[in-house]
């Protein structure tokens, strides 16, 4: 229904900008971290026309035709990330627009036989979906009344007043409902995909059959591609014959025959170019006015999407992201493929609906520890039996471990008391047995 009121306002986007950015922390066995972030327009040369220059404690140098190196000495803990979207396209003698700006994080855990250190880093888009779900309805409405107005222009000869009245009555309610399911299921299913690192066309896949479900209210039923990989001819096939069905329902009202003539424009890109100007002349008139609806909306999709899409539609990002950690490499969310360093590649595609959270974990032993062999699992279970090891139980368990490191874990224990401190002692214990490498065959000898 907004489809020809978002096709006006594309003209009035700007240009397109082409974004590297590489992002790099080095973390250290303390949870200290070095963090450097480079960041390059390579077309126009306008560095901050979509990010704002990252804040303290970064250090900013360089210009728009080197591109710009921020870097910062973090401690342990949790700190601006430092790329820093803008929420807004920047205006000649206006304020800067808002920006977001996401977190990393480093957190060092003493395990009495190690350190546990843990990176997370959460990218910033800039959506709000309560404030995107909150102003909806009046977008829906906004797209209603320029649809009609379009429709008026193009097929004078049809009364639409019917249709309107029905659409405010029944069509609209229903459509903000579907929008909004469709909008929380995208939401959880991408936010679970990249955390299981599976951010591909599967995930694409359920991410519509979950949308065309949501629409069935509205008598929107398809069947859609089996895959992957998907072919793009039945996709392109799916995707007309729901918008149809959608439009079907709108313009219920009309008879069979001009019902079918006004979907038939309404799918047409061009057929309804020269009715739109009009209507969109009468509903906005004037350069200004039409300005702030565009500016408007890019505000809405902000908040649905991430500015990413809202501000950067033509626009392209290479985002890539490496950390470094000491120690044994636990888990990873990233590739691994240059290891000891995980990285992490993300496009504009990966920069909507959700934040992406970039995680890595690692173990570094302390002296006298295997020096190989850890689980992440077992690792899981020290760190939450010693989280609940009272205070006063916790100087007789340091003195036990540290002991033990030296001499071997004896099966009993003496000196330990409480449930606690007994249950840490024990979690430890089977960590370090299970981690010193099996001895090798005779025959490898």
């Amino acid at each position: 229904m907004m489809r020809t009121l978002l096709l006006a306002l594309l003209l009035l986007f700007p240009a397109c900008l082409e974004y590297e950015i590489v992002v790099t922390t080095v973390v250290k066995p303390d949870g200290t971290a070095a963090r450097t972030l480079a960041i390059r327009e390579k077309k126009d040369k306008k560095t901050w026309e979509r990010f704002e220059p990252p804040a303290a404690p970064y250090a900013v140098e360089g210009d728009d035709d080197k591109g710009f190196t921020a870097k910062a000495e973090l401690k342990p803990g949790t700190h601006p990330a430092g790329l820093r979207v803008r929420l807004g396209d920047v205006e000649e003698g206006a304020p800067a627009p808002p920006s977001a700006d996401g977190t990393v994080s480093v957190e060092a855990a003493d395990l009495l036989i190690g350190t546990l250190l843990r990176y997370e880093e959460r990218i910033a888009i800039g959506a709000d979906p309560g404030r995107f779900r909150a102003a909806l309805p009046r977008w829906n409405e906004l797209g209603l009344r320029y649809t009609i107005e379009t429709l008026r222009i193009a097929f004078p000869e049809i009364d639409f007043k019917e249709v309107e009245t029905k659409a405010r009555a029944e069509f609209l309610p229903a459509f903000d409902r579907a929008v909004v399911a469709a909008h929380f299921s995208a939401q959880v299913l991408v936010t679970e995909a990249r955390a299981q690192g599976r951010l591909d066309e599967a995930a694409a896949g359920r991410l519509l059959a979950v949308a065309a479900k949501e629409f069935a209210p509205l008598d929107v039923a398809v069947t859609l591609p089996e895959g992957p990989p998907f072919d793009d001819g039945e996709l392109e096939a799916a995707s007309e014959k729901a918008a149809r069905q959608l439009l079907g329902r709108l313009f219920a009202p009309l008879k069979a025959e001009d019902r079918a003539k006004v979907i038939d424009a309404v799918l047409d890109e061009e057929s309804l170019s020269e009715a739109g100007e009009q209507a969109m002349e009468k509903l906005f008139p004037g350069e200004q006015a039409q300005e702030k609806l565009a500016r408007d909306a890019q505000a809405f999709f902000c908040d649905a999407l991430g500015a990413y899409i809202a501000y950067g539609l033509v626009d392209s990002f290479d985002l890539r992201f490496r950390v470094e950690m000491p120690g044994i490499l636990l888990r990873a969310n990233g590739e691994l493929s240059h290891l000891p360093a995980v990285t992490w590649r993300l496009e504009q595609g990966d920069l909507i609906l959700a934040p992406p959270v970039l995680s890595a974990m690692s173990f570094v032993p302390r002296e006298g520890a295997p020096g190989e062999g850890w689980d992440g699992a077992a690792i899981d279970r020290i760190a939450k039996a010693l989280a609940e090891v009272p205070a006063g139980q916790r100087v007789a368990l340091e003195g036990l471990v540290a002991k033990a490191l030296e001499v071997g874990w004896p099966d009993d224990p003496a000196g330990l008391e409480g449930e606690e401190a007994a249950a840490a002692y024990e979690a430890i214990r089977d960590a370090v047995k299970a981690a010193v490498p099996p001895e090798p065959p005779p025959s490898a000898k």
